[in-house]
C-alpha cells in the first residue's frame, strides 16, 4: 500500500514568494518524511507483524525492496527487513531468500544491493535468489 504524501503535497499552494516555506523545497516536496502517515502504517499493520521465533518455517523468504540511498546502501526499512531475513535464514526458519525489488535503470538495482546486505550478514550467495522485477509492492 503506497501512502500518497506527494499527492498530498501537490494539492497544496505554493507561496507567492520565490523562496520556499520553512520545512518544505523548492518544486513542493516535503523535506521531512510523513511521519503520521508512517505511524499509522506501522499500528495499522501490528496484528500481522510476528517475532522471528514465531514465524512458521519455510522453504523461501520473500524480502520485497524498500529504497536505496544514493550511497547504494539499503534504506532503514529495508536494512530492517533484511536483518530480519537473515535471522530467519540463520535460525533455519527458511532455506531461501528470494529479494524482490526495482532495477528499471541502470544504475539503481535493489536486489544486487540486497543480496550483498545478506552476504555481508552471512547468507551465502547460492540461498538468495534475485528478482528484478519488483517495480510496484
Amino acid at each position: 500500500m503506497a501512502i500518497g504524501a506527494s499527492a498530498m503535497a501537490a494539492n497544496r499552494t505554493r507561496p507567492s514568494s520565490t523562496r520556499a516555506a520553512p520545512g518544505r523545497r523548492r518544486g513542493g516536496r516535503n523535506r521531512r518524511p510523513p511521519f503520521p502517515a508512517l505511524a499509522w502504517a506501522y499500528l495499522d499493520s501490528a496484528r500481522y507483524r510476528e517475532s522471528a521465533q514465531d514465524v512458521p518455517a519455510a522453504p523461501v523468504g520473500l524480502v520485497l525492496g524498500a529504497g536505496v540511498r544514493p550511497d547504494g546502501s539499503p534504506s532503514l526499512s529495508l536494512s530492517q527487513r533484511l536483518d530480519v531475513a537473515a535471522v530467519l535464514y540463520r535460525t533455519g526458519k527458511v532455506k531461501v531468500l528470494l529479494v524482490s525489488g526495482d532495477n528499471s535503470t541502470e544504475d539503481y538495482d535493489e536486489p544486487t544491493v540486497m543480496r550483498d546486505y545478506l552476504q555481508r550478514r552471512g547468507v551465502p550467495e547460492r540461498r538468495i535468489v534475485r528478482d528484478y522485477a519488483g517495480r510496484d509492492t
